[in-house]
């Protein structure tokens, strides 16, 4: 993904408070970026991928251009290995630029289908899969404490995230 891949499929509105609101949403170090694509040489997913490039999502980001951030389907990709954030000479923690990115994306509706059905699946059952006897006396062979069924606690971390209210609105 090039600058000029930006400036073709980046649509024209631009919102200038876009940048600042990262910021509070745990960017706070946005500004920092200069552009220097050490992030993007030490990522291995753009090794893989050489349309992958974590500093054109900074990039873009600090040029408001939200909804093309936002919608695009490459942001999921960073698997958060650090290795930007470790990379990067002014300190401008891009793996958290990039999780606020996707923190962002998820709240407007624009999460993958699959990890909105897990998350979903997860606020509904309190696990991901099934904790029954079986599980638990392995659990007590390896000498570890049985899982319960705690949904409290989950139920409030969802509903103080807001979590429970998106998925409700918005996952079939």
């Amino acid at each position: 993904m090039s600058q000029d891949m930006i400036e073709k499929k980046a649509p024209n509105n631009v919102d200038s408070s876009f940048p600042n609101y990262l910021q509070q949403e745990g960017a706070e170090r946005l500004w920092a970026c200069y552009q220097c694509a050490k992030c993007t040489s030490g990522c291995p997913l753009s090794r893989l991928d050489g349309d992958y490039n974590p500093r054109l999502f900074i990039r873009a980001a600090g040029l408001g251009l939200k909804e093309w951030v936002l919608q695009n389907e490459s942001l999921w990709y960073c698997l958060l290995c650090y290795t930007c954030q470790e990379e990067c000479p002014e300190d401008a923690r891009p793996t958290e630029v990039l999780t606020a990115l996707k923190n962002e994306a998820f709240r407007q509706g624009f999460a993958p289908a699959p990890l909105a059905m897990g998350a979903k699946k997860l606020m509904e059952e309190s696990r991901i899969y099934l904790v029954d006897d079986f599980l638990n006396e392995e659990r007590e062979d390896e000498g570890l404490p049985p899982l319960d069924e705690d949904e409290e606690v989950l139920e409030e971390v969802f509903a103080i995230t807001g979590l429970k209210e998106r998925l409700e609105k918005g996952v079939d």
